[in-house]
């Protein structure tokens, strides 16, 4: 068996081939016609030309098989984030899972791997021989056998996993209509490994390994599929129909199903049912009444009565009067009894205000509850069910129930407890009685299922579930699932979400991973990884491994150089020269080269005649002054046109004659409202906006006009505010007019011969403006926010333009969408894509997807949108993509915000390759190839 690992990796990546089984065989590359030989036992490590590469493996006794792995054309540089690590307790691989890569290392063989493209959010041990991968996309079966992915799924979640089998449920993403996957795990039985079973609702019996499919009791029948938990090589599936003489509602549990029914003198349904499943099929009637159900379990079962018909109409209009009732039933199934209340609501609406008379009563099937004359409460919480009547509360866990006195609460972890006063102090119980601690009033209270107590020897930690106290300390994990630590004991202990305290083999500083089971530890001591299995009660520990394929670099930052051979890479404060093709470092002895934008395009760095770096411009490439780019972050090449900064004017609306800063200041003093004017200063404002209205505007202005109440009466009749960019240009200040004030003046750009600027901008309305002015001729040439020069009419929020060497101006906006403006004509509009940059030639186009979503929009989520994706198009042609490229488990750093950053993805001086930096400090230069493309090529989601 020969195990190819990574199956996706980069020029720079080696790639290992191990031969995992009993035989010698001979491996031939059939893309290179290279061939070489493997013993059992033996591997060998190479790097590989980007291609396709199909393997043909042939071995002594005859057998041929073929395995496939991609060499993509790019180098990748950097180590990524990590995101989370696990260990298993049947198999002896730890796994780390970074951003954009997947780590594997065997406690038993020291065999180490890289999966790049590969970083799953949640892995699970789903038998010895399997794991499950699942991301937003998919989940996948990986084979501990062969060491790769089986079975992919898509669009799908596990719901359960155990006796040989995984349970997915999916939909298909169109009519959200889905099922369930049933994968078996055992690669030989007999029969179909995956089975489909197409259904709107399903539960499962963990213990029972029983499932129970619906499709809405089409025809009056349930499908019933029971996974029999027998030995596997038995195994096999039984289906069967359940019978309802009515409509289904909703599963209730794992063995019971609810549905409604009319009765005999209705012909709407108001009978509500409940149906054994595991137990015969007996049938419990829950309710016959004359008032129509308005919800079960908060699910809706028929139309409620005329209680939402006048609750509505009054939230509409605020004068309906009228009675409405409003019934409800809660249900749980417990001890294969249900347990079900009934609440009734009598409304009464008159006019604006709302009585409401609670009746709650409880119709018992078996249960111990017998009361129905006074308020009871209904509620859930993970395994437990409980009914409060006044101060007596019944509560229903597995087989036991216990009735107890005083208020029933639940810690974060699902623990109950209750809360009583005796004799003036406040007392916690757990349901059974034990008393946890006293709680003195203004003192801390019990939180997180963990409760603070503390005597004559000091403070601890008491956890309810255990009825012990243990010292520790609170931590935090990465994992989210360790809560609390042992402290400096002989024998540190874990206190777990699910109340367990464990011993465990390390102080938590070296812990990096643990088991579900909690018996399998990965620790992390200086660089060393090591494995702790709990044996019996002792600990058996590995030796130190050392994961040396790890790449620990993190690259703050990265530009090209001109020979497109070599970038230079700032590693903390230190500035590296690498020759990628050669993978040679060379230390840099600046750190300017990467610090200033320039002309809005990554700078490249060249040596002078002294060694020193140099900063040329990707453009024209000339170099560019270091002290000046200091002073001026925007400016052109030659630095002899800038940004200096911008100004507001003001204007009189009816000439447009310009009005001095005392003159504006002076007509507020007469026409506005100040925020401490006297009612006599507001009388003589008052008549001088009648006075102003009626003889310079020809405007009658009576007292009730809704000018007089105004508090700025001239920014809204008198006066318009009008913002200035300031540019200065050989010595001398041009003021060109932007129109209404910016919130942000996000970019600024010249052209390559400086004779044109393009300035960008965001409105506090959240829409934006992109401005191209030319500079030699004193006139606007485009103006996104006016169908006068061919714009695209509103636009959002403006972050970045640009102009390539050809003069084309390209930007774009929040949505994100990216314009490309060509002199005269009307602007091409590329959806869904946010503008990077220009190529030096002018050829070519890199863009992305990040968006912006602004503060006071209705979703849950404002800001930065990020996004990892980079596309390639020709400048001619941008509505085509010519190739795709995701290589980055973070987003692309430097989103054009403010004057702070651009955007780090740049073209090599021939456009021969790009370069790309991430948040997470990892680069990757790719081989492009766009000269020999005689024909564009779609890739992966193209415009």
């Amino acid at each position: 068996m020969i195990q190819i690992h990574p199956k996706h990796a980069f020029i720079n990546t080696d790639v290992v081939i191990s031969n995992k089984g009993q035989e010698s065989v001979i491996i031939e590359d059939l893309l290179t016609n290279e061939s070489f030989s493997l013993s059992s036992g033996e591997y060998r490590t190479s790097r590989f030309i980007a291609g396709e590469h199909r393997v043909r493996i042939k071995s002594i006794s005859g057998t041929i098989e073929e395995q496939t792995f991609v060499i993509e054309d790019a180098f990748k540089f950097g180590g990524s984030e990590s995101k989370r690590t696990y260990v298993f307790d049947s198999n002896p691989w730890a796994i780390i899972v970074m951003r954009d890569r997947t780590y594997f290392l065997n406690e038993n063989t020291k065999e180490q791997f890289v999966e790049h493209n590969l970083s799953p959010d949640l892995i699970e041990e789903i038998s010895p021989d399997y794991l499950l991968f699942t991301s937003e996309q998919d989940c996948s079966f990986f084979s501990l056998l062969t060491m790769s992915f089986e079975k992919t799924l898509s669009s799908s979640t596990c719901v359960y996993y155990g006796n040989g089998y995984c349970v997915l449920s999916y939909s298909d993403g169109v009519s959200y209509s889905g099922g369930l996957y049933l994968y078996r795990l055992n690669p030989f039985i007999k029969g179909e490994r995956l089975i489909k079973i197409i259904c709107d609702e399903y539960v499962i019996d963990k213990e029972r390994a029983v499932i129970y499919a619906s499709n809405k009791a089409i025809n009056n029948k349930i499908l019933a599929i029971r996974l029999l938990n027998i030995p596997e090589n038995d195994y096999y599936e039984q289906s069967s129909e359940v019978e309802i003489d009515g409509k289904f509602v909703c599963f209730l549990g794992c063995h019971s199903l609810l549905y409604t029914r009319s009765n005999q003198n209705n012909e709407d349904p108001n009978m509500l049912f409940c149906k054994d499943l595991s137990q015969g099929g007996s049938t419990s009637l829950i309710y016959n009444g004359e008032q129509p159900i308005s919800s079960v379990n908060g699910i809706k079962v028929w139309d409620s009565s005329s209680y939402d018909k006048i609750w509505q109409e009054y939230l509409t209009n605020r004068i309906y009067s009228g009675d409405g009732i409003r019934l409800k039933i809660e249900v749980a199934e417990n001890l294969n009894r249900i347990c079900h209340i009934q609440t009734m609501e009598y409304v009464t609406i008159r006019g604006h205000l709302k009585e409401e008379k609670v009746v709650s009563s409880l119709y018992s099937e078996g249960t111990h509850l017998i009361t129905d004359k006074k308020r009871l409460v209904f509620k859930r919480r993970s395994n437990y069910v409980y009914v409060s009547c006044e101060n007596v509360t019944y509560v229903f866990y597995n087989n036991t129930y216990k009735a107890v006195c005083g208020v029933v609460l639940f810690t974060n972890y699902d623990d109950p407890y209750t809360k009583s006063v005796i004799k003036g102090r406040m007392k916690y119980h757990t349901i059974d009685g034990t008393e946890i601690s006293e709680y003195d009033p203004g003192k801390s209270k019990p939180s997180y299922g963990l409760f603070s107590c503390s005597d004559d020897t000091g403070a601890f930690i008491y956890w309810i579930k255990d009825n012990g106290k243990y010292p520790g300390e609170r931590i935090d994990d990465n994992n989210g699932d360790i809560v609390v630590s042992g402290g400096n004991t002989i024998t540190p202990r874990y206190f777990l979400k699910n109340g367990e305290v464990i011993p465990v083999p390390a102080s938590t500083e070296y812990i990096v991973a643990y088991s579900s089971t909690r018996r399998t530890f990965l620790l992390k001591r200086g660089g060393y990884y090591s494995f702790a299995r709990k044996v019996g009660k002792s600990w058996h520990y590995s030796v130190n491994l050392v994961l040396s394929i790890y790449d620990t670099l993190k690259v703050t930052d990265a530009v090209f150089c001109s020979d497109g051979d070599n970038f230079i890479f700032q590693k903390e404060n230190e500035m590296v020269l690498f020759d990628f093709k050669n993978s040679e470092e060379t230390s840099f002895p600046s750190n300017s080269c990467i610090e200033f934008n320039i002309n809005g395009y990554r700078p490249y760095c060249v040596k002078d005649y002294y060694a020193r770096p140099v900063i040329v411009d990707p453009l024209s490439h000339r170099t560019v002054d270091h002290n000046f780019l200091r002073q001026y972050r925007f400016s052109s090449v030659d630095g002899k046109v800038f940004f200096e900064g911008r100004k507001n004017k003001h204007f009189l609306i009816k000439d447009d004659s310009e009005v001095s800063d005392s003159e504006y200041q002076a007509l507020r003093d007469r026409y506005d409202y100040m925020p401490n004017s006297t009612l006599e200063t507001r009388d003589v404002a008052r008549q001088s906006r009648i006075h102003y209205c009626n003889n310079v505007l020809d405007k009658t202005l009576g007292n009730n006009a809704a000018e007089l109440s105004l508090d700025k009466f001239v920014d809204s009749f008198i006066v318009n505010t009008v913002e200035f960019a300031l540019i200065r240009k050989n010595g001398c200040l041009i003021e060109i007019r932007v129109g209404e004030p910016l919130y942000y003046m996000n970019y600024v750009a010249f052209s390559p011969d400086s004779a044109r600027v393009a300035i960008c901008g965001k409105y506090k309305d959240a829409s934006g403006l992109c401005l191209v002015y030319d500079l030699e001729k004193d006139e606007v040439i485009h103006r996104s926010t006016s169908p006068e020069f061919n714009g695209v009419g509103k636009t959002k929020a403006i972050w970045l333009g640009l102009f390539s060497k050809n003069g084309v101006v390209a930007y774009y906006d929040s949505n994100p969408n990216t314009y490309i403006v060509r002199s005269g004509d009307k602007p091409i509009t590329i959806s869904g894509r946010s503008f990077l940059t220009f190529s030096p030639s002018g050829k070519y186009l890199a863009l992305s997807r990040q968006g912006y979503t602004p503060y006071e929009s209705d979703g849950l989520f404002w800001g930065h949108e990020p996004s990892c994706d980079v596309y390639i198009a020709k400048t001619e042609d941008p509505q085509k993509c010519l190739c795709h490229y995701n290589n980055h488990g973070s987003r692309i750093m430097g989103l054009s915000v403010m004057r702070e950053t651009i955007a780090s993805v740049s073209f090599s001086v021939d456009d021969k390759r790009i370069l790309s930096v991430s948040n997470d400090g990892v680069v990757v230069v790719r081989n492009l190839h766009l000269g020999d493309m005689d024909d564009y090529i779609e890739v992966d989601n193209p415009f």
